[in-house]
C-alpha cells in the first residue's frame, strides 16, 4: 500500500472525519504526506487552519496505529482504498466541497463511468415500485448499455435497484452508511457478494 494512502487514512482520523475541513487542508498543501511532513508548521502554510486543528495535527501516533490496523484489515478482506490523487477516484466527487480524501472500495466496477444513475427510495417498496424499477432498468439497458447503477444496499427500493442492475448486466455499486467490516442488512450479503 502506498504511503500517501496511509497518511490520508491517518489524516481523516485526526480531523475527526470533518470531510470539508480535511479536503480544504488537503488541497491547500497538496497531499496527506505533505501535511504529515509539515505537521509542526502547518499553521504557517495554511492560514485558515484553526488553532484546534493545528494542535491535533502535531501528534499522529494514534491515527497512524489505526491506519496500520485498517491497512491490515483491508489486505485480509480484499478492500481497496483510494485518494483524490488516484486515477480511479470518482472524479465527480472532486467537485464536492466535502468529498472524502479516502474512499474504501471492494469490487471491480468503474466508478468513473460516463453515465451514472442513482436509484434510492423508501424501505417499504410496493409491488408497483418494484415493477417500475424493473421496467426502468430494462428500458435503460436498451437505450444506454454502459451505465453504473448506484444505490445503498438498504431494504426496499435500494436492494431492488441492485438486483435489477445485476439481472440486466449493469455494474452496480452500493454506497454504505457504515464501513466494509460488515454488511447491513445481513440478508443482502448474497447480493453484495455478486456486486
Amino acid at each position: 500500500m502506498n504511503e500517501e494512502l496511509f497518511y490520508a487514512m491517518a489524516l481523516t482520523r485526526l480531523t475527526n472525519f470533518n470531510f470539508q475541513q480535511t479536503l480544504e487542508l488537503y488541497k491547500a498543501v497538496g497531499s496527506a504526506q505533505q501535511i504529515y511532513e509539515h505537521r509542526n508548521d502547518i499553521g504557517d502554510l495554511v492560514e485558515a487552519c484553526s488553532p484546534r486543528l493545528v494542535e491535533a495535527l502535531k501528534d499522529w501516533t494514534e491515527a497512524m496505529k489505526r491506519a496500520d490496523f485498517e491497512q491490515k484489515f483491508m489486505q485480509e478482506h480484499q478492500i481497496r482504498a483510494m485518494t483524490p490523487l488516484d486515477d480511479d477516484y470518482p472524479q465527480r466527487l472532486t467537485e464536492c466541497a466535502d468529498a472524502p480524501i479516502v474512499i474504501y472500495y471492494r469490487g471491480n466496477a468503474d466508478l468513473n463511468q460516463s453515465k451514472v444513475v442513482n436509484i434510492v427510495g423508501t424501505r417499504q417498496c410496493t409491488q408497483y415500485g418494484k415493477d417500475l424499477i424493473h421496467r426502468f432498468v430494462l428500458d435503460l439497458r436498451q437505450m444506454c448499455p454502459q451505465v453504473l447503477v448506484v444505490s445503498g444496499l438498504a431494504y426496499g427500493v435500494d436492494i431492488c435497484a441492485h438486483k435489477e442492475a445485476l439481472d440486466d448486466g449493469y455494474e452496480t455499486v452500493a454506497v454504505l452508511a457504515h464501513g466494509l467490516d460488515q454488511i447491513y442488512p445481513y440478508h443482502h450479503r448474497e447480493i453484495a457478494v455478486k456486486m
